[in-house]
């Protein structure tokens, strides 16, 4: 068990030492169906919301300048916070 977290860990900083953020091939510059959801859900901007696998996504940076304020990203790897 945490060892297997260890090494996903170790595999995720791997990915993001190893390229850039706009490189991956899941990077989207804009997570324009995820923030669709989030205006269709009409939250208080005191709702906390959790981006589960943040990773470098630019989610964070939309919900803030929605309004939002409680907002906690969760990655397994701290690299792709750097």
């Amino acid at each position: 068990p945490d060892n297997m977290k260890q090494s996903l860990s170790d595999h995720w900083n791997g990915v993001y030492e190893r390229k850039h953020f706009t490189e991956v091939s899941w990077y989207a510059p804009r997570l324009d169906e995820s923030l669709r959801l989030v205006d269709h859900l009409n939250l208080s901007p005191d709702a906390p919301i959790i981006d589960v696998g943040a990773g470098a996504s630019t989610f964070v940076d939309d919900l803030l300048s929605k309004g939002f304020h409680d907002v906690t990203l969760l990655d397994i790897s701290e690299r792709a916070f750097d």
